[in-house]
């Protein structure tokens, strides 16, 4: 099985802290317009790297910034599957999230989330009204084994840093461990995984 994994550009959220746009709506900056292109070509390149490959799937978090990512690898390749997936979306934690009003509003909850972070318990953490990445790692499974098996081409997934964490970790077979000292997507980047073996990592 050949996956590649991909992390959307950089987007509002990514350099401000204030949330007045719900957070499937907000847009791409221009550099992550930028990054998103790269992206594609990058793709690109890996798939023109194997011929003998017969299908390409592409899965996408219906968010704008991934669906824009997934809009330019369509124009780069052809994909045999498309899907918008909820399953990958980013992990929960409110649709205007805001850490500053988190902290006020949920004070207890915002200390224990960052004691899960120095202790290296965050996989288990869960947001007020959200969800923990054993949240995720519940649904990115539940994606993985329910989408159908493409062992003859590539997969393609586009989605978010946690939830990107939570499907490598998956499909490398790795412990909770990893989620804490593992794999942390940048904005843009291309991991490239085959049979469970992580083969290639491109970064902007």
């Amino acid at each position: 099985m050949k996956y590649i994994l991909v992390r959307h550009g950089e987007c509002l959220h990514n350099i401000q802290k204030a949330q007045e746009i719900p957070t499937p709506l907000c847009p791409l900056t221009d550099k992550g317009e930028k990054q998103s292109i790269i992206a594609a070509e990058l793709i690109k390149d890996i798939v023109i790297g194997m011929p003998e490959e017969k299908n390409i799937y592409l899965y996408f978090s219906p968010y704008d910034r991934t669906k824009y990512l997934a809009s330019e690898i369509i124009k780069r390749i052809k994909c045999d599957k498309v899907c918008e997936e909820p399953l990958i979306s980013e992990i929960q934690c409110g649709n205007f999230f805001n850490a500053e009003q988190y902290e006020k509003d949920f004070p207890l909850d915002y200390e224990r989330l960052k004691k899960s972070k120095t202790t290296k318990t965050r996989f288990w953490c869960r947001f007020n009204g959200g969800e923990s990445p054993f949240d995720v790692y519940i649904r990115a499974r539940m994606f993985l084994s329910e989408q159908a098996m493409n062992e003859e081409g590539i997969t393609i997934i586009v989605s978010h840093q946690i939830t990107l964490r939570v499907i490598s970790m998956i499909l490398l077979q790795k412990p909770t461990d990893y989620f804490e000292d593992g794999k942390r997507f940048q904005n843009g980047e291309v991991v490239f995984i085959e049979n469970g073996i992580l083969k290639e990592e491109m970064k902007q």
